[in-house]
């Protein structure tokens, strides 16, 4: 008897080390292939999903990914026509981190471990990279990825770096409850990797629950596109958590912010590109970026506080020509200013249509085009931006209600959120023009 168990153990033992393995992915993904939660799958290079193929990672799934740094640092990347289906739960979610991370040993200064994640889609944009040359529809190439793998040697296409097209309503996939960890490699100067970069991707995506920690660049960044997502947390990125490019018209709803003295701003918000401001002439979409952003909670690193960035820590900062409206939510504890709206040039930005000395996205204010409505900001810092000041000014123009002054915050300024019991009434909010009824914070 005892020779039988012992046997059927060593049998069961044989089974759940070949169900449990460590998989090294080295070779791009050209046909539909799922990743199972029973192994951990390890990222060797620059990893494309090509066009066609559709990679399904079953919910509770570790990908980990070698350490790396400049054009070396390994990073899944969905390519134009290609799918990711990644649809993890709350207690079985989907983890994108590095083979460092054993579970409990990497905190919130490791960062730049590996490079992140990236899906590219068949959205309109509205720049094709600073020029006005005839380009319909308008394309542009992603960020963080080389032309040569600094790992294998491998060539790559320019085509599995470009996005942008036609198609709002394009469908890269699925993204639900995905954290993604300890990414954010630099491939040189104003070149790096974000923890999740989307690129021209449509609104037929669906994508919620995500998380991103660590990165030593943005958290996630919107070149363009239409893409909706909610429930959304930043926390201890290197430098902005949100950032927003080239006529990104989408809806963002339930986002967290959470920062410390190596990051840089909540929200980097372009109309178009940091260089060109206005949109392509041959662009469809209008000259500035146009989401509509609800329900944030962004905490910087303390009024007094003091950043490595030369902005020294901004909540929204809106600029190149920048548009859009923001519902319901609440900016508090940044060092420089709760608000900056920058005025550009007027070869570059729209024109005021009531100061026609104005132009960029303090006009597209005037304009009606950029709106705060509902917005609690508190305890802005006192710098050379729009600050305490001249936030204050700015909403009074902007705000068609703002909530009433709370003077204590600890539950927040302490990060202590499970402990907020904060329910403002109904009339302190302003109707969300989606829904047409108020959208209640979410802690």
């Amino acid at each position: 008897m005892k020779k039988i168990l012992a046997t059927y153990l060593l049998s069961l033992l044989g089974f759940f080390n070949l169900r449990a393995a460590d998989i090294d992915v080295t070779a791009d993904i050209s046909a539909d292939t799922t990743w199972s939660a029973s192994n951990t799958y390890i990222l060797k290079d620059y990893i494309f999903v090509e066009p066609g193929a559709t990679l399904t990672i079953e919910a509770g799934t570790t990908i980990k990914a070698d350490v790396g740094t400049a054009d070396s640092a390994p990073a899944l990347i969905v390519t134009q026509g290609a799918k990711i289906h990644a649809a993890g739960t709350a207690a079985n979610p989907i983890v994108f981190t590095s083979v460092s991370d054993t579970g409990s040993n990497l905190g919130k200064d490791d960062k730049g471990l590996w490079g992140g994640l990236i899906i590219l889609g068949n959205a309109p944009i509205n720049s094709n990279g600073g020029s006005n040359a005839d380009n319909t529809p308008l394309t542009n190439t992603i960020e963080g990825v080389p032309t040569t793998s600094g790992i294998s040697g491998k060539s790559i296409p320019a085509s599995y770096a470009q996005y942008g097209g036609t198609n709002a309503a394009d469908d890269s996939g699925v993204l639900q409850y995905v954290s993604i960890r300890h990414g954010g490699a630099e491939i040189g100067s104003g070149n790096e990797i974000n923890g999740l970069t989307l690129g021209g991707v449509g609104n037929g995506t669906t994508m919620d629950h995500i998380e991103i920690f660590a990165n030593k660049d943005d958290g996630i960044e919107f070149f363009g596109g239409s893409v909706n997502a909610k429930y959304l947390t930043v926390a201890y990125v290197g430098d902005d958590s949100f950032d927003i490019d080239e006529g990104y018209n989408g809806h963002l709803q339930f986002l967290l912010s959470l920062q410390d003295e190596n990051s840089n701003r909540a929200f980097e918000w372009d109309g178009s590109t940091e260089s060109d401001d206005k949109a392509a002439d041959t662009s469809t979409l209008p000259d500035y970026s146009a989401p509509v952003i609800s329900n944030v909670t962004a905490i910087g690193i303390g009024k007094d506080g003091t950043s490595s960035h030369e902005d020294n820590n901004i909540g929204l900062e809106i600029r190149d020509n920048a548009g859009g409206q923001v519902w319901n939510s609440i900016f508090t504890e940044f060092a420089k200013s709760i608000m900056d709206v920058e005025a550009t040039s007027s070869s570059k930005g729209t024109q005021s249509s009531t100061d026609s000395s104005v132009y960029g996205s303090q006009a597209l204010m005037q304009n009606g085009v950029l709106v705060f409505k509902g917005n609690l900001f508190y305890n802005g810092g006192h710098s050379d931006g729009n600050t305490a000041s001249g936030t204050a000014k700015v909403t009074r123009h902007a705000l068609n209600y703002l909530l009433p002054v709370i003077t204590t915050l600890l539950c927040i300024r302490s990060y202590r959120f499970r402990n907020c019991r904060w329910k403002p009434g109904v009339n302190a909010w302003s109707a969300h023009p989606r829904s047409g009824s108020p959208a209640p914070l979410r802690r």
